[in-house]
């Protein structure tokens, strides 16, 4: 018999088996599930079986100078590992802190200052 997921031939253990091994038998199933809901959406039979069959595209990695291409588990994420995350996250936190300590003195609490900051700003065309 031939997997319907590889497409390797294999000996099944019953008569009701469709794929190789446990690997392909859950692909399997999240092509079916991502079919069904397409179904369900108001696609054709034709449309789902081709929104079924996409091919996640790679992506990479957003933190800067890493570089790393990677499958995508979620829409949105951005990142390749927990530790790049991490890394950007601390790195936006220490441009944060930097900006806040330069600004200091442009507090909205005081209108005074208020209008400075703006012309300050597009003095430097931001």
């Amino acid at each position: 018999m031939i997997c319907a997921w590889c497409n390797k031939e294999f000996t099944p253990t019953n008569s009701s088996n469709k794929y190789c091994c446990e690997k392909c038998a859950h692909e399997g199933a999240k092509r079916e599930k991502r079919k069904r809901r397409a179904r369900a959406r108001g696609m054709s039979e034709e449309e789902a079986e081709a929104y079924a069959n996409k091919v996640v595209q790679m992506r990479t990695c957003a933190r800067f100078g890493c570089g790393n291409q990677f499958i995508p588990k979620n829409a949105g994420q951005k990142y390749c590992c927990d530790l790049c995350a991490k890394r950007d996250k601390q790195e936006e936190l220490r441009r944060w802190r930097h900006n806040k300590k330069k600004y200091a003195a442009y507090r909205m609490d005081k209108p005074i200052f208020v209008n400075r900051l703006i012309r300050d700003l597009n003095m430097k065309g931001a």
